[in-house]
């Protein structure tokens, strides 16, 4: 079978669908007579994320200026788009279990997704963006493509691996090299498929070619940013080893001063370990 980023990612959804507390979220949103209280008694059914959004909301990560302590409160704080983006972002780790550990672990692929998630949060809240948590889930799923590939066509995921290794050269680029496609490619196939935002599908697919998103390349910029941060403060990994050149359009679509970065890796100390204790599996 010749693959492509649309077969597999066909091919990956009878095994990974989106979390039922996602996709009843979206369901009650985008219905017109649906309220504030039809939300907070489908987050209060999940136990799991009911937790997970009350550590959130009281977190440095979140930055709420006083303590919630009401599940209500804290709903009506997160307000209906975001709280659909943190469903998301706090269940997708169960979509993807079993995946070959011999290359990357997930323990390695989570902590680095979750970095990038949130680095791209804090430079959407320096940005002044309306909507920080969808950055945050565009970071923590830019790789998930890799995921994808490492299901379904392992042998020549890791034969990748071990060419980009071998040759001192970055992964994404070699994946396009040997199989036509990079994991950018696939992961933006599958949120289309999930047909989750346009941002963030847009973000996803771009992370390594930002000035290619059209209308949406402030997304993908901001992601392909938050990446070469991650990556350069060794952050764990996705697979890649090495660090990928920083766009310079893509920072200047950002419009950010590069005076930033010290703030930026402050905030990220103080954010990270929390968002990871957090969101991580068995966190709540």
């Amino acid at each position: 079978m010749s693959w492509t980023p649309e077969n597999l990612a066909k091919e990956v959804l009878t095994i990974a669908s989106l979390p039922t507390v996602y996709m009843k979220l979206v369901e009650t949103t985008n219905d017109p007579n649906s309220s504030i209280n039809d939300l907070i008694t489908i987050v209060s059914e999940d136990i799991g994320f009911s937790v997970r959004i009350m550590k959130l909301v009281n977190s440095a990560f979140f930055g709420y200026p006083s303590k919630v302590d009401s599940l209500s409160r804290a709903v009506t704080i997160v307000g209906s788009k975001q709280l659909q983006d943190l469903a998301l972002a706090t269940s997708v780790f169960d979509t993807f279990k079993n995946i070959p550990i011999e290359l990357v672990t997930m323990e390695s692929f989570w902590k680095h997704s979750i970095a990038c998630g949130v680095v791209a949060r804090i430079l959407a809240n320096y940005r002044r963006e309306f909507n920080i948590e969808r950055a945050f889930v565009s970071g923590l799923l830019h790789d998930i493509g890799r995921l994808i590939m490492l299901m379904i066509i392992p042998v020549d995921t890791q034969n990748t691996f071990a060419i980009a290794r071998s040759q001192n050269k970055l992964l994404y680029k070699k994946e396009t090299q040997t199989l036509g496609f990079n994991h950018a490619a696939v992961g933006g196939e599958l949120l289309k498929q999930w047909k989750l935002p346009e941002q963030i599908i847009a973000a996803v697919k771009y992370h390594h070619n930002p000035l290619a998103a059209g209308r949406f390349k402030g997304d993908a910029a901001l992601i392909h940013v938050a990446d070469l941060i991650v990556n350069a403060l060794a952050i764990s990994s996705s697979g890649e080893k090495m660090v990928p050149p920083l766009n310079s359009e893509a920072w200047d679509e950002l419009g950010l001063s590069v005076n930033i970065m010290d703030t930026l890796v402050s905030d990220f100390k103080q954010q990270y370990q929390e968002a990871l204790d957090i969101i991580t599996p068995g966190a709540a």
